[in-house]
């Protein structure tokens, strides 16, 4: 007499059991989100000393001039502050980049100064922002910048640096969608500047902690070389 094995049946899952966790994951930045939100900010906009950036204070769009003379390569402005200056509490703005190629968000000192180039060798060469951030230019927190970036429409970067060592250190990112709107919130109270993917249910981007922040700080907004324009987007209603 030769017996069989019974075969096994897995018992059911209950539908949609999979992808519970994603949703609540998505919930929670949702929640984080809103909770954020609630200290949108009033600000207006400043270009400082700059001759190919355009803003439109009506529609809150910063654009680079394209059919500027001035070589990007020799641009060391390039960029918008956002008035008045956050010294303390709480503060949120939107970017909508839905438009652009390449950008830089964040906060600056003030000074807006030139950055930094990192060698001699590097002195003189003349290499486009966008394709080229990390060769040319430092946009850390020792120059006065806090701030994450775009490139080539799908290379993300956080320009920060060591907390031990303090050498500059520019961190890719891993997006799994290309955001259409970020979400900046400064917490002076404990130290933090935090980037939000508002298209994507308000997901963290990055976050920097710096116990050092200068007494103030400017939100900072920077479109590079894309024509398109970039919106600083106005307190909801």
């Amino acid at each position: 007499m030769t017996l069989k094995q019974p075969q096994i049946v897995p018992p059911k899952r209950r539908r949609g059991a999979s992808k519970a966790p994603h949703l609540k994951g998505m919930l929670q930045s949702f929640e984080g989100l809103m909770d954020v939100q609630q200290y949108w900010v009033h600000m207006t906009l400043h270009a400082r000393n700059n001759a190919v950036i355009t803003i439109n204070k009506e529609k809150r769009q910063i654009q680079y001039r394209s059919y500027s003379t001035v070589p990007v390569s020799e641009i060391y402005h390039l960029g918008v502050l956002g008035y008045p200056a956050l010294s303390s509490g709480k503060h949120y703005w939107e970017v909508d980049v839905s438009r652009s190629d390449v950008w830089l968000l964040g906060l600056n000192d003030g000074k807006c100064a030139q950055p930094q180039l990192h060698s001699k060798e590097e002195t003189g060469t003349k290499k486009k922002y966008h394709s080229h951030i990390k060769q040319n230019v430092t946009f850390q927190p020792k120059c006065g910048y806090w701030v994450i970036g775009m490139k080539n429409s799908s290379v993300y970067n956080a320009f920060d640096e060591c907390s031990i060592t303090h050498n500059s250190s520019v961190l890719a990112l891993s997006l799994p969608d290309r955001p259409s709107r970020v979400g900046v919130f400064l917490d002076r109270e404990v130290c933090t500047l935090s980037f939000y993917d508002v298209s994507n249910c308000g997901a963290l981007i990055y976050r920097f902690y710096d116990p050092a922040f200068p007494v103030e700080v400017y939100p900072y907004f920077n479109p590079m070389e894309c024509s398109e324009p970039m919106t600083v987007c106005g307190v909801p209603s």
